[in-house]
């Protein structure tokens, strides 16, 4: 009796560790499964947490690109705006400074040859009253012509003031040397006096045939050059500095100044274009 419980109790005892062993390896099994889970879990938390904020930089990446992109396009077109602005401009000042030089020349051109209408005319005003002599007509004539090349010269100056085309610039200067041509041979016959001085008159078919020439050249240069046209030459090119633009025919007129004969104040040619000018 006393074995049978004892073989009673050893085998509960003996069962009991089995249950508590198979317990203790069920349990850690769990843990190491319920570890494993964890890591998973945690394995595919930080990858979807990676995906995300690489998902997040992309988004913020492109949307700073747009924005970017959306900057430099705005900014192209204000810049396009203010190349229109720029290029109107351009635009308005070259066909005011065509109007403007259109008219300094045609009324250049008025000056002189309305000067030289009136030259017979006022010949006949200072002729003495009643006395028609020739030689007097003739003499008179002469003083109202070399005033008449004062007058063209001082609308010279003052055209010269106004343009700013190199080609308008050497039909001025053409026409500038043919008058002091001109008023230089006049001058040297004046100062001879007499015969010579008549002489010199009676072979001058004023106004000459050089000095229309000239003229015309003038007025025909300042019609194709003037003219409105597209390709706008200020836009194309940068503007020359005014001064620089002027000296060449500044030198020019003041050199030719220096060359001529002057013997009257009254009927002298006048002085280089800057003294003139303030003086007018």
């Amino acid at each position: 009796m006393m074995e049978n419980n004892l073989t009673a109790f050893g085998v509960a005892v003996i069962a009991l560790f089995g249950v508590l062993i198979s317990t203790y390896l069920t349990n850690k099994a769990a843990d190491k499964r319920r570890l494993a889970d964890q890591q998973a879990a945690d394995k595919r938390r930080q990858e979807d947490q990676k995906a995300e904020g690489e998902r997040r930089r992309a988004d913020q990446d492109a949307a700073e690109k747009r924005r970017q992109e959306d900057i430099a396009a705005a900014e192209a077109r204000r810049q396009q705006d203010r190349d229109d602005r720029e290029r109107e401009r351009r635009e308005q000042l070259d066909r005011e400074l065509r109007i403007s030089q259109r008219a300094a020349v045609a009324e250049c051109i008025k000056t002189i040859n309305s000067a030289a209408r009136q030259i017979d005319k006022l010949v006949l005003e200072k002729a003495p009253s009643g006395n028609f002599n020739v030689e007097i007509l003739e003499a008179l004539k002469g003083a109202e012509i070399l005033i008449y090349h004062q007058k063209a010269q001082d609308a010279l100056i003052l055209l010269d003031l106004e343009v700013y085309d190199a080609e308008i610039r050497v039909a001025l200067e053409a026409l500038w040397d043919a008058l002091i041509n001109e008023s230089t041979a006049l001058e040297k016959a004046k100062n001879q006096g007499g015969a010579e001085w008549l002489k010199e008159i009676n072979n001058l078919t004023f106004p000459s045939a050089d000095i229309q020439k000239k003229i015309r050249s003038l007025q025909v240069i300042a019609q194709l050059v003037l003219v409105e046209h597209p390709n706008n030459k200020i836009a194309a090119e940068p503007a020359q500095d005014d001064e620089t633009a002027k000296k060449p025919i500044e030198n020019h007129i003041s050199s030719s100044r220096s060359s001529s004969c002057v013997t009257h104040a009254s009927e002298s040619v006048p002085h280089a274009p800057s003294s003139t000018t303030q003086s007018t």
